[in-house]
């Protein structure tokens, strides 16, 4: 039996049932992460999400030309692979 507190309640549970809900979890975690589509191209804002930064700062980083963006459909988009890695120079610098 496997028991849980979940604030003020107690909720207990066969470990087969937990061992079925886990592996169910799992499940639709993995079916949604390989229908997600492909995000290596980031928006202003999902790459300011990224770094933990403000899309003013990534624009800014931008506009400084300490990152590249590109605009194939007049959106700026960033690519994921070289932000991590400006990060990694940021960091070893």
């Amino acid at each position: 039996m496997n028991v849980t507190e979940v604030g003020p309640f107690t909720l207990e549970l066969p470990n087969a049932l937990m061992d079925t809900l886990a592996a169910r979890v799992a499940a639709i975690v993995l079916e949604r992460l390989e229908a997600a589509p492909d995000r290596r191209w980031l928006s202003v804002d999902s790459a300011a999400e990224h770094l933990d930064r403000t899309p003013e700062a990534i624009r800014g980083l931008v506009k400084r030309g300490e990152l590249t963006a590109y605009k194939p459909d007049g959106r700026l988009q960033l690519d994921r692979e070289e932000l991590d890695r400006w990060v990694r120079g940021v960091r070893d610098a």
